[in-house]
């Protein structure tokens, strides 16, 4: 529908950029971690790969806090696929 992603060709670039950082980091860091809390922890007595999945979370969510702080939104005022 051309809703979702700006027209400028720098605002779309990097709108998907962060479409991007979702589907590499933020959706299989979540996933292992969740895993780990849910299914790993009673059979796997080393508590590293937990910790390891577990710190990385929190540092994504650092990352995408800082990118909203003073923001909106992921690209600014505009809602866009990112979001």
């Amino acid at each position: 529908t051309g809703r979702l992603l700006p027209d400028d060709p720098a605002r779309r670039y990097e709108t998907l950029q962060w479409v991007f950082f979702q589907m590499a980091s933020i959706g299989p860091m979540f996933g292992q971690l969740g895993w780990f809390h849910k299914f790993a922890g009673r059979e796997i007595q080393d508590e590293r790969p937990l910790q390891r999945y577990r710190a990385e979370v929190v540092r994504l969510l650092g990352v995408l806090d800082a990118r909203l702080d003073g923001r909106e939104w992921i690209m600014g005022a505009e809602y866009t696929i990112a979001d």
